[in-house]
């Protein structure tokens, strides 16, 4: 596998993310209008210098912000066809005005990594020495691994996550509504099924260990987000996560 490879790839499951992302936020601009107006945000930037307030007035003008997100779609299709460093800039710049748009994320933690593997990619790019490469590689997988293991230990130290009353409690209560399967699990079961959870993310680290480990954590993982798109409808989590996952493969066989 090699670097050229890896970051391809990153680049390729990236510009689906952001595509996705794109298209989502451009289907919903009429239903949050009004979220969609300065106001709101004024307040929050009244301590920001005028020249900012004033930029950021400019950026939020409704025409001019879908016109923003259209640029981003267009970008996103252009990302992994073509190794122009201004492309993947455009598309991390224009993640964070999102995230200023909506008051700090729209998706949570997969904006968050986005983020993450949008800044390699645009170090990358402008950067062609094949060191500061390997450690944008590192960057990326040092970041999945630690977004895994850090969930882990926040969960273990809670009660109600460790009796698997926690697990329960979210998928009963998402607003899709669980499975009926789900609801006549016994008790038994969903502690077991919240003690895989807490396993896998506690015991992430390892996968950079072994080549082998790595492509069994990374499935399970992707089962993960995915049973978590079916249980809880957070469909941009898959592929921002995705977007990582070459880099965790590339720095396991590093190791």
């Amino acid at each position: 596998m090699s670097q050229e490879g890896t970051i391809l790839a990153i680049r390729c499951l990236a510009a689906w993310a952001c595509f996705w992302q794109s298209v989502e936020l451009l289907a919903l601009r009429r239903e949050y209008s009004e979220i969609w107006i300065w106001p709101v945000l004024q307040t929050d930037m009244k301590d920001f210098p005028r020249w900012s307030q004033r930029l950021f007035q400019t950026l939020f003008e409704p025409h001019l912000f879908t016109a923003i997100l259209a640029a981003r779609l267009i970008a996103s299709v252009a990302l992994p066809l073509v190794n122009w460093p201004w492309v993947v800039l455009f598309l991390l710049l224009s993640t964070a005005l999102i995230a200023v748009r909506w008051r700090g994320s729209f998706n949570g933690g997969s904006d968050f990594m986005t983020v993450v593997v949008l800044s390699a990619l645009t170090v990358a790019a402008f950067f062609e020495d094949r060191t500061i490469r390997l450690g944008c590689l590192w960057y990326i997988a040092i970041q999945t691994t630690l977004s895994y293991f850090i969930a882990g230990t926040v969960k273990i130290g809670k009660p109600s996550w460790r009796s698997g009353a926690a697990l329960d409690h979210i998928i009963r209560n998402s607003i899709y509504g669980a499975p009926s399967w789900w609801r006549k699990l016994s008790p038994k079961l969903v502690s077991i099924a919240s003690s895989l959870v807490l396993s896998f993310e506690l015991l992430f680290p390892v996968a950079l260990l072994s080549p082998s480990l790595c492509l069994i954590f990374l499935a399970a993982a992707a089962q993960f987000h995915l049973m978590n798109f079916w249980f809880l409808g957070l469909n941009r989590f898959v592929w921002a996560w995705l977007a990582a996952y070459p880099a965790v493969v590339y720095c396991s066989l590093r190791l």
